[in-house]
């Protein structure tokens, strides 16, 4: 056997191993932890109904709120196990809120949503 034909064979063998131990995904794409669609919020009398569409595998939601567009969502209140749809109340009617949404999965917390913002306003007489 010539030594080019040696290498060939030796490398096959090596990505059969790697494949072997590291798994092989049939070539399917890892799914990656999205977070939930279509956030929206009906602003209503000193609340904010958050509503979104569910994301496929998540076991949970989050809602993190803010009435400060310049924090870093690290430091916006958090809300654990939230279910859709969610009624936000005792809020200042009159300031602006905002929202973001994100899915948790048994492999962590997806990226939150895009950013929404919605006004509580008292109802008209």
């Amino acid at each position: 056997m010539n030594h080019t034909r040696r290498m060939v064979l030796l490398c096959f063998f090596w990505t059969m191993l790697l494949i072997s131990a590291c798994g092989d995904d049939g070539g399917q794409a890892t799914p990656v932890n999205s977070p939930p669609g279509n956030p929206t919020l009906t602003a209503s009398d000193s609340a904010v109904t958050v509503s979104w569409q569910p994301a496929a595998g998540a076991t949970s939601y989050n809602l993190y709120w803010t009435d400060n567009p310049n924090l870093a969502l690290a430091v916006w209140n958090k809300i654990s196990n939230v279910t859709s749809p969610y009624v936000h109340g005792n809020l200042q009617n009159g300031s602006p809120y905002l929202y973001k949404i994100t899915a948790v999965y048994q492999s962590g917390e997806s990226a939150p949503t895009n950013p929404i913002g919605a006004t509580p306003n008292p109802v008209a007489p």
